[in-house]
C-alpha cells in the first residue's frame, strides 16, 4: 500500500500523513484510529497499554 492508497483509505489528507510521519506534526486520537482501521489493525486502550 502505498502512503497515498493509505491517506485516502483512512480519509486524511496525504501532507497531513506525510507530516506526521516526519515528525512536523502530531497525531490526533481520531487520525490514529482512522489509520489503523485502514491499515486492519486494533488500537488497545491507552489505560490496559503497559509503560
Amino acid at each position: 500500500m502505498t502512503q497515498e492508497q493509505l491517506a485516502e483509505a483512512a480519509e486524511i489528507e496525504l501532507r497531513t500523513m506525510q507530516a506526521i510521519e516526519v515528525g512536523r506534526q502530531s497525531m490526533s486520537l481520531g487520525t490514529l484510529v482512522r489509520l489503523a482501521n485502514a491499515l486492519d489493525v486494533s488500537v488497545p486502550h491507552p489505560r490496559i497499554v503497559e509503560r
